[in-house]
């Protein structure tokens, strides 16, 4: 056998040894949450974009729109901030087997 094989052999040994990474509820829902808030930024950038693409020879609707975008980058950027440092914690804590700290 090669060096090569030899050390994928090994590699592949190792990695199954250790045991497998535990599943966090907490961790889990507090991505699903992030995600959905950052659906929803997209959304407002796609609007925005649709609008200043479409709209620029009449001006109609685009400063709306900007506002839009912003108010929703600060929302989202506040939303995540809650999600990460309080929520994701305390579900980690109420649905995770480990005690925690902070719980």
């Amino acid at each position: 056998m090669s060096d090569e094989s030899v050390f994928l052999l090994r590699e592949i040994r190792d990695k199954l040894a250790t045991p497998p990474k535990q599943f966090n509820a907490g961790s889990a829902i507090a991505i699903a949450f992030a995600t959905a808030f950052g659906f929803v930024l997209a959304l407002a950038i796609n609007d925005f974009l649709s609008q200043l693409f479409a709209k620029i020879p009449t001006g109609g609707g685009l400063l709306g729109a900007g506002i839009y975008m912003i108010v929703a980058i600060i929302l989202v950027t506040i939303f995540l901030f809650v999600i990460y440092i309080y929520l994701e914690p305390w579900l980690s804590c109420k649905l995770g087997k480990k005690a925690k700290k902070y719980c």
